[in-house]
C-alpha cells in the first residue's frame, strides 16, 4: 500500500562565499553543467544545461565542451547576474561527460575562468498522480501527489497560469526517503495567498489558485560532494507536467 505524507517546506542556501571559484577579484561566480530531463510528448528526452550566477552583472557568459565546442549563454530574463543555455536541444541520448570549461567577463574585472565535471548520471522524470482544485475545511485548495526518488535531493512545484506564466514558484524542499521498496507518494497543498501558508510563493497577492491551470514539478540531484552553494552544485534535474482538474 502507498505511503501519503504531507511535506514541509525548507529554506535552501543558494550561494554562499565559500565558493570554490577560481575568480582572480573580488567577485564570487558560480558555474555549473548539469544533464536535463524533460517528458516531451511521453518520451524522455535529456540535454545539458549551464548555468553561471555571480554577485554582480554579467557581461557575457560562455562555455567550451570536450570537443572544444563553444557555446555562448544568455541571461536569464532580465537578471543579468544569471546566465544559462536558453535555447537548449532535447534528444533521447544521453549528453557526452566530460570537463566543460566556463569564461565569464564582468565588466573592469579580470575574466573569470572555472571548469566542471560533467557525469552521465540523470534522473527520470517525477510521477505526477494528480494535481486537483478542493474544498478541504471550507477552503480552497491544490493538493498534488507524485511519487518519491530515493535518488531526488531536493523538489520544487510551480504553478503556469493560461498565458505559459509562472504564477507560484515554492522553494526547494527536500523529502526524506525511508529506504522501503514501496513507493512513496507525497502529497503538497498550496494555498492562495494570504491563505493557509501566505503570500510565500507567489508572484502576488491578487493571484487565486484556480488561475493556474497547470503544475510543474522538478527535481534535482545535488553533487555528492555539495555541501554549500547546492544549486550552484546540480548533478542532474528533471521535471514534469500535469494539467489542473478544477473543481466541477
Amino acid at each position: 500500500m502507498n505511503k501519503k505524507i504531507l511535506i514541509t517546506i525548507i529554506g535552501l542556501s543558494i550561494l554562499n562565499s565559500s565558493c570554490n571559484s577560481e575568480s582572480k577579484s573580488d567577485t564570487h561566480v558560480f558555474h555549473d553543467a548539469y544533464i536535463q530531463t524533460k517528458n516531451i510528448s511521453g518520451i524522455e528526452k535529456h540535454s545539458i544545461a549551464f548555468n553561471v550566477i555571480a554577485y554582480n552583472n554579467i557581461q557575457s557568459a560562455s562555455v567550451t565542451n570536450p570537443g572544444n565546442i563553444k557555446t555562448d549563454l544568455q541571461a536569464n530574463g532580465n537578471n543579468k547576474t544569471n546566465f544559462i543555455n536558453k535555447y537548449k536541444t532535447y534528444s533521447t541520448e544521453i549528453p557526452p561527460a566530460g570537463i566543460y570549461n566556463f569564461e565569464t567577463i564582468i565588466k573592469g574585472e579580470d575574466p573569470k575562468t572555472d571548469s566542471d565535471n560533467l557525469s552521465d548520471t540523470h534522473i527520470s522524470t517525477p510521477n505526477i498522480l494528480s494535481a486537483d482544485i478542493k474544498q478541504i475545511n471550507q477552503e480552497t485548495l491544490l493538493e498534488v501527489i507524485f511519487q518519491q526518488k530515493k535518488e531526488v535531493s531536493r523538489y520544487r512545484i510551480d504553478l503556469i497560469d493560461k498565458d505559459r506564466n509562472v504564477i507560484f514558484s515554492s522553494e526547494p524542499f527536500r523529502v526524506e526517503y525511508d529506504g522501503s521498496s514501496i513507493k512513496q507518494n507525497i502529497t503538497k497543498r498550496i494555498y492562495n495567498p494570504l491563505s493557509g501558508a501566505g503570500l510565500k510563493g507567489w508572484i502576488n497577492k491578487d493571484l487565486y489558485i484556480t488561475d493556474a491551470i497547470e503544475v510543474k514539478i522538478t527535481a534535482m540531484r545535488f553533487e555528492d560532494n555539495a555541501l554549500d552553494n547546492l544549486l550552484a552544485n546540480i548533478q542532474a534535474m528533471s521535471e514534469s507536467n500535469k494539467i489542473i482538474k478544477q473543481i466541477e
